[in-house]
Formats: structure tokens, C-alpha cells, sequence
């Protein structure tokens, strides 16, 4: 536990983080911007396809969905660069005695990093289509709390295993991929027959994810 209340500790976390950040936008001529890119076209497609399935309001589905997917894409970057944090880096570990914990926290700074920027652009959106609410600053940190504590304990495990278990980083994806459509936060909730609604309901990455979504999209506390 000392490691990790001590400045050096952090210092290097976020030498080793912008390292990362430039290397992986380092011939993209808009850098970060990809990150938001591709879940902002993803969300718009989601959000005509699901208002016109549930004859809503393409701007409200919008809403809805934005507001999950920017959680969605912070707990899937953060647990998609955890699984292959150390073994990216094994030549590293072959010439120096640094602490492993180093990488996957500067790995998980990265997708907060990202998670912020996504959420201030999302934040934007929301005023500019007057569906923001002034209440959601003071109980998007409360809902956030849940969220990382699970992906920093998740990220830690998928971490250390990686390297025993090669196929990881792939059943990551392949994972959150399948997921994403058994959590209702690109399309409401009311859209799945009542009879299935209830599991639909208690997904536990939904139950994660829904108090962010319920914060930034109706402007509720995240404990109703």
C-alpha cells in the first residue's frame, strides 16, 4: 500500500501515461479526437436505429445513449489496456525493476484521461440541446465512485493474469463486445419485453453503469 501513497509512485504513473498518450496518437493527424470520434458515430447510428425501432424521440434516445456510452467506453478502454498492459511491456520487465502497478495504473490514467474529455464534450452536448442538468456535477462523482473502484480491481487482475493466459486481451474484447447488448444503455429499458426485463435489469455491468447514465441523462441521484 506504501507504493502507492508515495510522489515518486505518482510522478512516474504519469511520465509513463503521457508517454503512452503520445505513442498512440503520434501519427494521427487528430490525435485524441479519434477517441471520440468513433463512440460519438457509434452513438448516433444506435440512437436513429433504436428511436425509429422504438418510435421515440431521436434526440432523447441520443441523450440516453451518450450518457451510458461514455461510461461504457471508459470501463472497456480501461479493462482492454489492463489486459495487455504487462505483456506490451515484457522486454521492460527484462531490464529494469520497476513495479508492475506502475503500467496498469498509468494504463488506467489514460482511460480517465480520455473518460474526462469524453464526458466534457458530452457535458457540451447536453447544453446545447437543453438537456442538461446543473444538479448531475454534484452526483456524477458519487455515481463514478462504484465504477472505479470495479474497474481499478478488475484492471489489477486482468493485468497479472494476461501473461499466464495469453488469449486475454482477446476474450476482453470479445466480452465487452457480447455485453454491451445485454446492458440497456444504448436503448431504454422499456424496450425489452417485460417477461426478460428483469435480467436485463441486473446485469451487474448495468448496475455499475446505470447511475452515471441516470445522473447525466435525467439528473437524479445515483442511489434512488
Amino acid at each position: 500500500m506504501k507504493p502507492f501513497l508515495s510522489k515518486p509512485f505518482w510522478q512516474s504513473v504519469k511520465i509513463i501515461a503521457l508517454t503512452s498518450l503520445r505513442e498512440t496518437y503520434r501519427n494521427s493527424f487528430l490525435g485524441i479526437l479519434w477517441s471520440m470520434i468513433q463512440p460519438t458515430a457509434y452513438i448516433l447510428v444506435l440512437s436513429i436505429v433504436f428511436s425509429v425501432m422504438s418510435r421515440g424521440s431521436a434526440k432523447d434516445i441520443f441523450v440516453y445513449s451518450a450518457s451510458g456510452m461514455v461510461a461504457w467506453q471508459f470501463m472497456t478502454g480501461a479493462f482492454t489496456r489492463a489486459a495487455g498492459s504487462l505483456i506490451s511491456r515484457r522486454t521492460v520487465f527484462h531490464h529494469s525493476v520497476l513495479p508492475k502497478s506502475l503500467f496498469i495504473v498509468s494504463d488506467l490514467l489514460v482511460a480517465a484521461y480520455v473518460f474526462v474529455i469524453m464526458l466534457a464534450v458530452m457535458f457540451f452536448l447536453l447544453v446545447a440541446l437543453g438537456k442538461a442538468h446543473a444538479i448531475a456535477l454534484i452526483y456524477l462523482p458519487i455515481a463514478l465512485l462504484p465504477m472505479i473502484i470495479f474497474c481499478l480491481g478488475g484492471c489489477f487482475l486482468l493485468a497479472y493474469l494476461s501473461p499466464y493466459v495469453g488469449d486475454i486481451p482477446h476474450l476482453t474484447n470479445l466480452f465487452f463486445m457480447v455485453a454491451f447488448w445485454t446492458c440497456p444503455i444504448a436503448y431504454p429499458l422499456e424496450m425489452i419485453p417485460e417477461d426478460k426485463r428483469l435480467y436485463f435489469a441486473y446485469n451487474p455491468l448495468y448496475l455499475i453503469v446505470e447511475p452515471v447514465q441516470r445522473a447525466l441523462h435525467r439528473g437524479e441521484p445515483p442511489i434512488a
